[in-house]
């Protein structure tokens, strides 16, 4: 997803940002380095290597437009790259990866651990799995806190004398998590862009009386009446013969 903006726009953004964004198997098609594949923050004296992955999916499922002149290299490969660079330098490895564990999928994070040593944690995400104690591969801890912002997701780590000898992970749900004290400055952050975003979303449009259908497992095996109502609508504003759209591109029913 950080491409469906275009390469371009993720290079603004990155400039935007207050903190690193990193991508260690993303090049250039010349190989010269896009982002940078690592950093390292040191938290109360233990220093963290954190280093980034990125699906390789994202070329088709993502416009080609958006990822044109980049190249996604091998996961485990860079990973092992990763973990070379950074295991005399660092107290603990961490990945943040975009790979998810869908086994339809052929690079997951399940494979990063199983095929890459030294990696302590891996912060995943993609296949929206909910993982409510982490899974365990070997001696690496994947967590993934599901999708929708249904779940925050927290990770313990013990390290002693420069080893992680502990590693936990557990989900906050939205039910839990309604009961916790708002952060003012968050609060105050999330007011401000409900209310720009309210003054596009509470525009009446049109009222239908069914349900639109836009859930997963329709929208990415068959023909819905939301998928039609898409492309009829790209047809009938363009003047088109034919309109396409990915099943991927709907990612939420509109209910009646």
């Amino acid at each position: 997803h950080d491409f469906n903006y275009g390469k371009e726009r993720l290079l603004e953004l990155d400039e935007m940002a207050e903190f690193p964004i990193v991508a260690a198997n993303v090049y250039y098609d010349d190989y010269s380095e896009f982002l940078p594949g690592f950093t390292v923050k040191e938290i109360d004296g233990v220093k963290v290597g954190i280093f980034g992955i990125a699906t390789p999916e994202t070329v088709y499922k993502s416009h080609p437009a958006n990822t044109e002149g980049l190249e996604f290299f091998d996961p485990v490969i860079a990973s092992k790259l990763m973990v070379a660079k950074l295991e005399d330098d660092v107290d603990v490895i961490v990945g943040l990866v975009h790979l998810g564990l869908d086994e339809s999928s052929i690079h997951t994070s399940r494979l990063v651990a199983e095929n890459v040593e030294g990696i302590d944690l891996i912060v995943d995400g993609h296949s929206h799995t909910e993982l409510p104690e982490g899974l365990m591969v070997g001696n690496t801890l994947i967590a993934q806190a599901g999708g929708y912002d249904n779940n925050v997701g927290i990770v313990d780590l013990v390290v002693k004398n420069g080893m992680v000898t502990s590693k936990s992970a557990r989900l906050i749900n939205k039910e839990e998590a309604a009961e916790l004290e708002p952060d003012p400055a968050i609060t105050a952050i999330i007011a401000e862009v409900k209310e720009a975003n309210d003054l596009i979303t509470e525009e009446f449009v049109s009222e239908n009386s069914i349900e639109l259908v836009g859930e997963r497992e329709f929208v990415r095996t068959g023909e819905t009446n939301l998928g039609n109502l898409i492309t009829d609508s790209m047809v009938e504003f363009t003047g088109a013969d034919v309109a396409l759209t990915n099943g991927g591109g709907i990612r939420a029913s509109i209910p009646a």
